[in-house]
């Protein structure tokens, strides 16, 4: 019996074997394929599909280990597309490669296009002589790349029989089909092709600030777009944002990683091959470059919407927390008006509208150079110059002895006297000065903040045009100055205020507290960014200034000296600073420092990763931290498993968060990212959050695209 059973097993594998052999055999007998050139990142093989009536199509067909990848045709970046030399073949005229629609990969700041996994390049073929044999033969050089790009090289042999009988398998048909349908359809400028039509494309800017915008009709919507352009001398453009255009079309608005420089309107009238992927969907056109204003000009209607939300934006700064230390100044303000004539009044709120909206137009100036000059812009950015700070805080420490009666300034007139309320002589002159001054200082403190619409209309600007900018900046310090215009129109509001008095005095030291404590804020933020020296100095200095002030008799010798002792705070900050470095987000938890290279790693591997772009000197992103992310239902979501919390710290300069922000077209901070396997190119979330708009991201980006 044992014997019979053992007999019956070597039967059965026998067997096995023997069927293994013919499907080997089978597989290898059908003529239209090639063996695995094999390696160890990448396989690669040659697959033809060949009908009754002769037609040829062939395939390069590549299998790349995890986390390998080849290049498109142009990769943009980094890279070298695959090429194929068929000089030993015979019988037969292959054509060009038709490049499946690649994806876009942004690894260490540079952007390349390319495939992943498994890939199949089609290929046309047209036999020269009918009823002759084919002889393949294809050298093959391509490379692959993970941290590190390697050569490959591959030699490939088919032979086909002159004509292919009747009953002839196509075992390739489908595979190619599907590589065919990948490939981007071609279409002529206007022209809709899988229900995208591309209109025009325009070039404007300088340098790193230069921009594309691609005007596109689709039906359906886009949903994920991405653009790749050909055949100009530029850097490649970022992953394009969406923007109404004119007409119901859509403009993707990309920025340019230009060298330093470059004006991309040297490009007008080049001609490009510009190339939307929007998955499932792909369309290549041909265009020739045009001005923004051709090509992309808004309509008036979206001109008036960008200048409402720009006016909306100024006027909620307000009420955020940056503006609050300038509270006190803006109340003595009022109260040292209640006595005052109605032209007094008026005179002195046009005159802190003036100086807002001034500074506001200065800013536009700063930034319109910058842009030009090919520098990085963006709001609040001066804040990550210690210089800067150190000098903000000698100006709040002045104003808040000022407030607390330590000094007056004697010359030239008054100017404390007019910022704390008080009545100067000769009446009017001096208060419409220092009325002035509250509001450049008002428009200085607004900067690091950002508030809802702000960011859109910023964002706007500073993409589009030198008239956008003045314009949407003109509109921002409109929108901050109208609680001021306002109050100018209505001195009849002075009947209803309480007359001055003795109390004043103390309502002033209580009011120079916030700036104290703003004196304060603004040094330890000092020594985040210039190190702890740097900022003892600077507070040693301003503390000596107003030791100065307590222990001198007032005078211009004690005005003088603590002078001197405010303007050494900046010099301080600046030569004792060491050498920047970009900022490391310091781990307290759950909070990883950010790495944008290990964002598309975690969503690969079906995490979800929140990206909080903050810094020391962003109020708004400390109180949202306050309100939303260190508080329940939003903490505990962050510290789940699957769930990676990354910050970015642009405390000071950093370019990886410089890009993050212009990928999102954003210009400012806070900037919430969550990406995922449902979210797998991100979602920017509002600069003021709430919980449930974070929690319902997580929730999308924690679902699975099951698109096919």
């Amino acid at each position: 019996m044992l014997v019979s059973l053992l007999r019956i097993c070597r039967l059965v594998v026998l067997v096995a074997v023997l069927a293994s052999c013919l499907c080997s055999r089978a597989v290898a007998a059908d003529g239209l394929s090639t063996d695995w050139s094999m390696g160890k990142q990448a396989s690669v093989r040659l697959i033809a599909d060949r009908g009754a009536d002769g037609a040829l199509r062939l395939g390069l067909q590549f299998r790349l280990q995890p986390g390998w990848k080849t290049y498109w045709r142009s990769p943009g970046d980094a890279g070298l597309p695959a090429t194929i030399d068929w000089s030993g073949s015979q019988n037969v005229a292959v054509a060009g490669i038709d490049w499946p629609a690649p994806a876009r990969y942004s690894l260490q700041g540079f952007e390349s296009f390319g495939y992943e996994d498994e890939l199949i390049l089609p290929m046309t073929a047209q036999v020269t002589r009918p009823g002759v044999a084919v002889h393949l033969a294809a050298l093959v050089d391509y490379l692959v790349c993970r941290q590190v790009c390697l050569p490959n090289e591959a030699r490939l042999s088919l032979d086909l029989p002159p004509v292919p009988g009747d009953g002839a398998t196509r075992p390739w048909r489908e595979l190619l089909d599907r590589a065919e349908a990948r490939v981007p359809l071609r279409a002529k400028p206007g022209q809709a092709a899988g229900g995208i039509a591309i209109t025009a494309l325009a070039a404007g800017g300088i340098g790193k600030t230069g921009y594309l915008d691609i005007t596109v009709t689709a039906e359906p919507p886009l949903v994920a777009p991405d653009i790749m352009v050909e055949g100009l001398e530029m850097g490649v453009p970022l992953r394009p944002g969406l923007v109404p255009g004119p007409g119901g079309t859509t403009i993707l608005h990309m920025p340019v990683a230009a060298v330093a420089g470059l004006d991309l309107a040297k490009l007008l009238g080049h001609s490009a091959i510009v190339t939307l992927v929007d998955p499932p969907r792909a369309v290549s056109v041909s265009l020739q470059v045009t001005p923004p204003h051709v090509a992309a000009m808004p309509s008036p209607s979206f001109g008036l919407a960008i200048l409402v939300t720009a006016l909306l934006g100024g006027f909620i700064l307000n009420f955020m927390p940056c503006v609050l230390p300038v509270l006190s100044i803006k109340v003595l303000a009022v109260v040292g008006l209640s006595e005052a004539s109605a032209a007094r009044w008026r005179a002195g709120f046009l005159a802190t509208a003036a100086g807002i909206i001034a500074s506001f137009l200065g800013l536009a100036v700063l930034l319109a150079a910058a842009k030009v000059a090919g520098m990085a812009i963006g709001w609040g950015i001066q804040f990550q110059q210690p210089v800067f700070l150190a000098g903000l805080a000698a100006v709040t420490t002045g104003f808040a002895a000022n407030l607390f009666g330590l000094f007056e300034i004697p010359l030239p007139s008054a100017l404390a006297a007019a910022l704390s309320g008080r009545t100067p002589r000769p009446p009017g002159h001096h208060s419409l000065a220092g009325s002035f001054v509250t509001g450049v200082l008002a428009t200085v403190m607004a900067t690091p903040c950002s508030a809802p619409f702000l960011g859109t209309a910023v964002g706007f600007g500073l993409a589009g045009s030198i008239g956008d900018i003045f314009a949407v900046f003109f509109c921002l310090g409109l929108g901050l100055a109208s609680p001021y215009l306002l109050l100018a129109a209505m001195p009849w509001l002075s009947r209803y205020l309480p007359r001055p008095g003795h109390w004043m005095l103390t309502l002033r030291r209580l009011l120079g507290l916030p700036l104290l404590a703003t004196s304060v804020w603004l040094i330890t933020v000092v020594s985040g960014e210039a190190g702890q020296v740097a900022a003892i100095s600077v507070a040693a200095l301003a503390g000596g200034a107003v030791l100065v002030m307590i222990a001198v008799p007032r005078g211009v010798a004690s005005s003088s000296v603590a002078a001197l002792l405010f303007l050494a705070m900046p010099l301080a900050a600046v030569s004792l600073a060491p050498a920047l470095t970009v900022k490391t987000a310091a781990h307290d938890g759950i909070w990883q420092s950010f790495d944008p290279d290990r964002i598309p790693v975690e969503v690969a591997a079906g995490h979800v990763v929140f990206v909080d772009a903050t810094a020391d000197w962003c109020l708004t992103c400390k109180a949202n931290e306050l309100a939303v992310l260190d508080k329940a239902p939003v903490y505990p979501r962050l510290i789940r498993s699957g769930v990676v919390a990354m910050r970015a710290d642009w405390t000071r300069p950093d370019p990886r968060i410089t890009k993050l922000l212009s990928t999102y077209q954003r210009y400012g901070i806070p900037l919430y990212v969550v990406y995922g396997p449902g979210l797998p190119q991100g979602e920017a979330l509002p600069e003021i959050i709430t919980p449930d708009a974070v929690t319902r991201a997580l929730d999308r980006a924690a679902a699975v695209n099951r698109t096919p």
